[in-house]
């Protein structure tokens, strides 16, 4: 009988330590849990951060080709622009380097001086001035004398001739472009070309004229 009173006043000691543990137990889930999720939104996170950091580099790199296409776009068409204005032009003329000379329009201003511009695909020639026939020096001879058959002044001292001869070829070298864009340098260059020469008087009174 004692023995079964005894009994009984132990069995609420095991019954509160058996409530402990299952808390305990539970509290230790209860962390696992709390630590799995936090867990699952961190990895979440990082992903939806990952997919963001992504799109924001796709919609960059989209925003970078469409300025690098509008910009060759925009370098192409003023390419273009300034092709016609030069397209089918033809030099103001040489000098006596035979470098060309090149007026091309207001939008690109200057005197451009081209030198080495012969090149083996050019056949540059030219024609001389057909010799004199012998007979017609003679008559012309004859003329040019006086009535008493003295030849005036004139005939005496050579009148001098306005035709220009050409005597000399370009030269093939490398193909270099330099600009006049200044007064002076303009001013200096022209006061440079011969105004009776075979090539600089056509070119400085083409020059004269812009």
């Amino acid at each position: 009988m004692a023995q079964d009173e005894k009994k009984k006043k132990d069995d609420p000691k095991k019954e509160f330590k058996k409530e402990v543990k299952v808390e305990l137990v539970d509290m230790i889930s209860s962390v696992k849990s709390r630590q799995l999720m936090s867990l699952q939104a961190k990895r979440e996170r990082e992903e939806m951060d990952k997919q963001n950091k992504e799109r924001m580099e796709e919609a960059a790199e989209e925003e970078r080709l469409r300025r690098q296409r509008a910009t060759a776009e925009k370098n192409f068409q003023e390419g273009i622009k300034k092709a016609k204005l030069v397209l089918r032009r033809t030099p103001l003329g040489t000098d006596r380097n035979h470098n060309r000379y090149w007026f091309f329009s207001d939008v690109v201003p200057g005197l451009y001086i081209e030198k080495g511009w012969v090149h083996d695909s050019i056949d540059y020639s030219f024609t001389p001035p057909p010799e004199p026939d012998v007979d017609d020096e003679d008559d012309e001879a004859d003329d040019s004398g006086s009535i008493d058959g003295t030849k005036n002044d004139e005939a005496q001292l050579g009148a001098p001739t306005d035709v220009c001869i050409e005597t000399t070829i370009p030269k093939q070298g490398q193909n270099l472009w330099f600009i006049c864009d200044s007064p002076a340098e303009l001013e200096e260059l022209v006061d440079s070309l011969h105004p009776h020469g075979v090539r600089e008087s056509e070119l400085k009174a083409k020059i004269e004229s812009r």
